[in-house]
C-alpha cells in the first residue's frame, strides 16, 4: 500500500504537456474548483476502487472523502498546486505491478471529460452512502468494505485494462 500523493504525482508526471491536469477553474454542483485537482482526485478514486476489485487490497492508505463532485483525497486536494509543480522532481518507488496498472488506467481515463469522471465517481455506492453528510468525519469512505461489489462493478473495466498494451516501461 502506498501514499495517495505518490500516486497523484505519478499521474501528473504522465501529463507532460499539462493538458489533462489543467489549472482552469470551473463550477459544478454549486462548488468552484480546479479542473486538474478534480481530475486527479477522480483518477485516485477510480484507481483505488479498481485496485480493490483486482487485488482485494487498498492501493493507498489515505481515506477518500465524499464531496459533492465525487470522492476526494483531502491531502491531494489541499496541496494540488504544489503537487503539480513538484511532480517532475517527486521520486516514488512503486512496484512494477502498480506502475503498469496506473499507466493503463491513465490511458483509459485520459480522454474522459471531467463530467464523465464525476459521473463515474457518483456511481460508487460508498460515495452515495456518504455524500449526504457534511462533516469530514462522516464523509470518510470505507472503500474496502465494498470489495465484493467492486469486483462485479469493475469486472469489464479490468478486462479492458488488461488488454491495453504498453509500448514503453513505466516511469
Amino acid at each position: 500500500m502506498t501514499n495517495a500523493k505518490d500516486i497523484a504525482s505519478y499521474f501528473a508526471r504522465k501529463d507532460e504537456s499539462y493538458e489533462v491536469f489543467t489549472s482552469e477553474h470551473i463550477t459544478r454542483n454549486g462548488v468552484s474548483f480546479s479542473v486538474g485537482s478534480a481530475r486527479i482526485n477522480k483518477y485516485l478514486h477510480i484507481a483505488q476502487n479498481m485496485w480493490i476489485a483486482k487485488t482485494g487490497e487498498l492501493l493507498f492508505y489515505q481515506p477518500l472523502l465524499a464531496f459533492d463532485n465525487g470522492a476526494v483525497v483531502e491531502d491531494v486536494r489541499l496541496n494540488y498546486s504544489s503537487l503539480i509543480k513538484n511532480a517532475a522532481r517527486h521520486t516514488t518507488q512503486l512496484s512494477s505491478d502498480i506502475c503498469i496498472f496506473l499507466d493503463k488506467l491513465y490511458i483509459m481515463l485520459k480522454n474522459a471529460t471531467l463530467d464523465e469522471l464525476i459521473n463515474l465517481s457518483h456511481q460508487d455506492s460508498e460515495w452515495l452512502d456518504k455524500s449526504e453528510f457534511k462533516t469530514k468525519k462522516d464523509q470518510k469512505m470505507d472503500s474496502l468494505s465494498k470489495k465484493t461489489e467492486y469486483k462485479k462493478q469493475y469486472a469489464d473495466a479490468l478486462i479492458i485494462l488488461d488488454r491495453i498494451v504498453l509500448w514503453a516501461d513505466c516511469r
